[in-house]
């Protein structure tokens, strides 16, 4: 997966706003796919039978267990 010219530039002027450095194009792309890669790990839908079970209330108080 590759980023467009366009989103390395966004990068890299997100990346010099917040840590106050410029850095390559290079850089920019690996880090901004490598931010990517993350996202694609940790951001996955919850699965059904967890959700349900999750929003199951007790019978007894009401409350989400």
């Amino acid at each position: 997966m590759g980023l467009s010219q366009k989103a390395i530039e966004e990068f890299k002027k997100i990346y010099s706003q917040e840590i106050e450095e410029n850095i390559s194009d290079e850089k920019a792309k690996e880090l901004g796919e490598n931010l990517l890669e993350l996202f694609k790990i940790i951001y996955r839908p919850v699965p059904r039978d967890i959700k349900d079970s999750r929003e199951k209330k007790d019978n007894k108080t009401g409350q989400l267990r």
